[in-house]
């Protein structure tokens, strides 16, 4: 009897957890400079989505994996230099994945590697571990500031994380989260707000 409480009452604690989460993260409409960071968004790379196929734009006004992204009118992305990031292989072992060991290649946008940026290095290394696979991780440098991008490997659904490193605290920031939404390009409207972060 008393467990069965105690599943209702955990069961209804999730139901709640899951509403406010969809409430969190719901995407309604915003004006480009309410944000500190907007993006373009491609939904025609992804096998699942909610949102019509095409081309979609946001303003991202809160940070995190209960952060807020609105629709926003379509802008015209920053000039940025555009860095491809290859991390090393993480094998499983006994159910447990290892350390990534080997080197991470940096390239730009012409293909070839860059060697001589510690920044960059230090953004890369940053994700060595990270604790999925990742693809399509991209370093956007825009007049000083850095923005990540990725896909997480997770089976059922794609992941594409955003990240500010701020170069000051030499630490990243989770911006948001999206789903399976492909960024294609970013424009950095505050870069007040990003200094700010936490």
């Amino acid at each position: 009897m008393m467990r069965q409480k105690r599943l209702r009452t955990i069961g209804l604690l999730l139901l709640l957890f899951a509403l406010l989460l969809c409430l969190c993260g719901c995407q309604s409409d915003a004006k480009l400079s309410d944000g500190m960071v907007a993006v373009r968004v491609d939904t025609h790379r992804t096998p699942i989505h909610e949102q019509e196929p095409g081309t979609h734009y946001y303003t991202i006004l809160s940070t995190g994996f209960f952060g807020h992204a609105a629709h926003c009118e379509a802008f015209e992305p920053d000039e940025a230099d555009v860095f491809s990031v290859s991390l090393p292989r993480q094998d499983l072992v006994g159910g447990r994945r290892q350390p990534r060991v080997g080197p991470i290649v940096i390239r730009d946008e012409s293909g070839g590697t860059v060697d001589d940026d510690p920044v960059l290095a230090e953004i890369a290394e940053l994700f060595r571990n990270h604790p999925h696979d990742v693809f399509d991780m991209k370093i956007y440098r825009i007049d000083g500031e850095y923005l990540l991008c990725f896909a997480e490997n997770v089976n059922l659904h794609t992941p594409y994380l955003i990240y500010y490193y701020n170069t000051a605290q030499k630490k990243v920031h989770l911006l948001y989260q999206f789903e399976d939404e492909y960024i294609e390009a970013v424009r950095i409207v505050s870069p007040e707000r990003l200094h700010g972060l936490r």
